[in-house]
C-alpha cells in the first residue's frame, strides 16, 4: 500500500503511473521495439518530453494489453 500525504502527491503518482518506457510498452503490449520505433517515426505514436509514452496513447495505437492468465 502506498501512502501519500496530499493530493498533489497523488496526482503526481497517478500521472507517473500512466507513463511507460519503451521496454515496458514492448513487454506489456507484446509489441516488438522496432514496431514501436516505426509508430513513432510515422507519427502514429509520440513520446512525452521525458522520453516515456502515455499509456492512453499506447492503448489507442496498439489496443488493450493482453492479460496473462496464471
Amino acid at each position: 500500500m502506498i501512502l501519500l500525504n496530499n493530493n498533489h502527491n497523488l496526482n503526481t503518482y497517478i500521472k507517473e503511473m500512466a507513463q511507460l518506457s519503451l521496454t515496458e510498452v514492448s513487454k506489456r503490449f507484446n509489441v516488438n521495439r522496432t514496431t514501436i520505433y516505426r509508430a513513432v517515426s510515422n507519427g502514429k505514436l509520440s513520446r512525452l518530453s521525458n522520453g516515456l509514452f502515455d499509456l492512453a496513447e499506447v492503448i489507442r495505437v496498439f489496443g488493450e494489453a493482453p492479460t496473462h492468465e496464471t
